[in-house]
């Protein structure tokens, strides 16, 4: 009996000792991981993430390609084959604006991809009101007035007069409620 309740005293003896290690080892450790945690708070750099991204990335557009998208009637194989290969790409302002083309613009805001379309066209179209019938100019980016520009309306080609330097017809009349 006195060796059984020596052996209980041991072994009492023994995870007193092994508690009061794990609770001093348990203690460092908490200490440790606080200190740890204060010194990155206190050191650490800032977090200040963006909303977008800095670089837009421009995709080059055939004209098929463009009529699809507008119209919406782009699908999954023309995404693939036009987001492969990226025109160009700028962080601020596109310095080198091309003169002529269709393109696709991306750029990253929060955690979503948007694009946009944007064209490029050497020329401006300008509208008239003569004598109570639409009338319509065409100038390229010179300034220079084009006679020799193809028009169509409603699948109708409209042709250039040399007097007035638009492009007019009969059937305009405002009163057609065209304008």
């Amino acid at each position: 009996m006195k060796a059984d309740l020596f052996l209980i005293l041991i072994f009492v003896k023994r995870i007193t000792i092994n508690t009061m290690i794990a609770k001093y080892f348990c203690f460092k450790s908490f200490l440790l991981c606080g200190v740890l945690f204060l010194s990155g708070w206190i050191y650490g750099q800032s977090t200040t993430w963006e909303k977008s991204s800095r670089e837009t990335m421009f995709f080059e557009l055939t004209n098929k390609e463009a009529l699809k998208l507008i119209k919406g009637k782009f699908k999954q194989k023309y995404w693939d084959k036009v987001l492969k290969t990226p025109f160009a790409s700028f962080t601020k302002t596109w310095e080198d604006l091309p003169s002529v083309g269709d393109f696709l613009l991306a750029d990253v805001y929060r955690n979503e991809v948007r694009y946009q379309y944007a064209s490029a066209i050497p020329f401006q179209v300008f509208l008239f009101k003569e004598y109570g019938m639409l009338s319509l100019q065409v100038v390229d980016f010179l300034g220079t007035i084009r006679g020799d520009a193809k028009v169509r309306v409603d699948g109708q080609v409209i042709d250039y007069e040399e007097i007035s330097y638009t492009y007019t017809d009969d059937n305009w009349l405002i009163m057609n409620n065209i304008f």
